[in-house]
């Protein structure tokens, strides 16, 4: 295919039968729906099955995509499901498990790192690092997911209310009441 085919083109071509055009479409998808199902899971093997089983929804369902919408909306919003449903599912083993071992305090945050910066400050930035990173993986999953989507993704608004299948006021209220709890959360440490 044409690097400058659309997803939007690609997703058209599948939606008739084209396992190359949607080859292509995974491959130029795969880092973000891993990125997204990692920083909400905080697992790699889960952001693999995730990235996976939501590429096979796709295709199994890519006679219901409508070009009306974007491609990668589309596939945020299963992987998103799919990660929900997962965190759903490890709480309720949880609460079954005599000894649970949570792996969601690895969680990945990018924050800009200055290399001028002394080595002080640089111990300091991964601290902070690390203190945000056990915040965000203590949130609702839902309020995570909206933080994750709006500042990681660097989404709109209007983007992440689709994917969330919310208003765009529900997705400022769930991102005020992250906020709320990050704030309080960090301010303990």
């Amino acid at each position: 295919m044409n690097p400058t085919t659309s997803d939007e083109q690609l997703m058209s071509a599948a939606k008739s039968g084209d396992q190359t055009a949607f080859a292509e479409l995974v491959d130029r998808m795969t880092d973000h729906i891993y990125g997204l199902a990692f920083r909400l899971l905080g697992n790699s093997q889960d952001a693999q099955d995730i990235a996976q089983d939501t590429f096979v929804r796709m295709w199994e369902s890519r006679n219901r995509w409508s070009p009306r919408g974007a491609v990668s909306t589309w596939a945020y919003r299963i992987a998103m499901n799919l990660c929900l449903n997962r965190l759903r599912s490890r709480k309720r083993w949880r609460l079954f498990s005599i000894n649970p071992q949570p792996d969601e305090s690895s969680i990945s945050i990018d924050l800009p790192t200055d290399t001028t910066d002394s080595p002080e400050a640089l111990v300091e930035q991964e601290d902070l690092k690390r203190h945000l990173e056990s915040a965000i993986s203590q949130l609702p999953p839902r309020e995570r997911a909206a933080i994750i989507l709006r500042h990681q993704e660097g989404l709109s608004l209007k983007e992440v209310a689709k994917i969330m299948e919310v208003t765009v006021f529900g997705v400022n209220a769930l991102l005020f009441r992250a906020r709320k709890r990050l704030r309080i959360l960090l301010s303990e440490k």
